[in-house]
């Protein structure tokens, strides 16, 4: 697929961000890491995270680089059914304020 600078995509990374709510970077972090492993287990894709610096305070990003599209969409279509996913995030409910936001980024 050709891109806006004339390159090649060479795949595409989505980056996940939420805030923290008051009072709850431990568990934050506790569920960002297990949430983590957990991803990167259930799709074969390694999943990071990392705290804003500058910016929104207390806000977390969550990283996963996939080789296309495609497999990106898939590695949804798995999250969508996957039952100990979703039981991980009802985990979460009261750690996170709002929605979280999703930003894909074609890397050339």
């Amino acid at each position: 697929m050709a891109v806006p600078n004339g390159g090649e995509q060479v795949g595409v990374r989505l980056n996940r961000s939420t805030v923290i709510a008051r009072g709850k970077n431990q568990e934050a972090a506790e569920f960002a890491t297990k949430v983590s492993s957990y991803l990167g287990e259930l799709t074969g894709v390694p999943v990071i995270w990392g705290l804003e610096v500058g910016g929104t305070v207390g806000k977390v990003h969550w990283y996963a680089d996939y080789e296309s599209l495609a497999a990106l969409e898939t590695a949804f279509g798995q999250l969508a059914t996957d039952q100990g996913y979703q039981a991980l995030l009802d985990t979460s409910v009261d750690i996170f304020v709002g929605a979280a936001e999703d930003t894909w980024v074609y890397l050339t």
